[in-house]
């Protein structure tokens, strides 16, 4: 095991994904309520953005089933237009 990780450990920090982290930082930070990092109005915080736990930027999984479901359709058509040349 990695001996940066090994310290980490020593002092009681656990592997948690990032965005939790964020937002574990960000109710510290709002004095333990969760309701008060919805209001938050510290917009020019580089965490700002993704305070709430997620990722804005990050594609929504809804809209990857939509795009995953036209790209199906094209090349079903692509497919079926190739074997009646």
């Amino acid at each position: 095991m990695n001996d940066a990780i090994k310290q980490y450990e020593k002092h009681g920090h656990v592997k948690t994904p990032v965005l939790k982290a964020i937002r574990a930082y960000c109710i510290g930070c709002s004095g333990g309520s969760r309701s008060e990092v919805a209001k938050c109005p510290i917009v020019l915080c580089e965490l700002y953005p993704f305070r709430m736990g997620s990722n804005p930027w990050r594609r929504s999984r809804d809209n990857t089933t939509i795009n995953r479901e036209k790209m199906t359709a094209r090349l079903q058509e692509a497919r079926s237009n190739m074997m009646n040349k």
